[in-house]
């Protein structure tokens, strides 16, 4: 097995690694990953916030990146690789939790305050659901649309670029400003 060395990484080392994991040898896989480890980590803390949600997506971007490794054409690109399936992983995740907890809050069941909680843990319940709805409507409204799509309804960015009519790249940045502002609005439901 081939080790990368501390401080550079060095490219040859990594292609060497790289084609014998492709290769087979689940150490070289393994190596690889560790080098990693922290990169993929930074990632999945930036689009996750639970600690649970973490530790799982990070699971499957092991599982996903051994099963797939082979589809790799440059080895040189491994780490941008492991990111891409790491951030793809993680807005799946949030997508399924999105779904999880969607409701429609103007109808009669659309608060998910749940019954059996004690009268103070409602009152934080429905402080957190008011403040997340207040949040998402202070959006700009081509924002709050395009969020709405990707998390609630679970639309591609290729189904939204072509409802809105607009690029994809555009949706990636009204998704990215739209996530930036709820996490300013509701970082104090964070320290709580």
């Amino acid at each position: 097995m081939v080790a990368i060395a501390k401080n550079s990484g060095s490219r040859s080392s990594i292609i060497t690694l790289v084609r014998a994991a492709q290769a087979g040898d689940a150490g070289s896989f393994a190596t690889l990953y560790l080098h990693y480890q922290q990169s993929v980590e930074k990632t999945l803390q930036t689009h996750l916030i639970n600690a649970s949600d973490i530790s799982d997506v990070r699971q499957e971007v092991t599982v996903q990146a051994a099963a797939s490794l082979n589809h790799l054409r440059n080895p040189e690109c491994i780490g941008s690789w492991l990111r891409t399936i790491a951030r793809r992983l993680a807005a799946q995740r949030n997508v399924r939790l999105a779904r999880d907890r969607s409701v429609d809050p103007h109808s009669p069941s659309g608060n998910p305050i749940c019954q059996d909680l004690s009268p103070i843990e409602r009152l934080i319940e429905q402080e957190e659901y008011e403040a997340v709805h207040a949040a998402v409507n202070s959006l700009k409204p081509t924002e709050r649309q395009v969020l709405k799509w990707f998390y609630f309804e679970g639309r591609s960015l290729r189904q939204i670029s072509q409802l809105a009519q607009i690029p994809v790249g555009t949706v990636k940045s009204r998704l990215h400003h739209a996530r930036r502002r709820l996490g300013v609005r509701l970082r104090h439901l964070l320290a709580a």
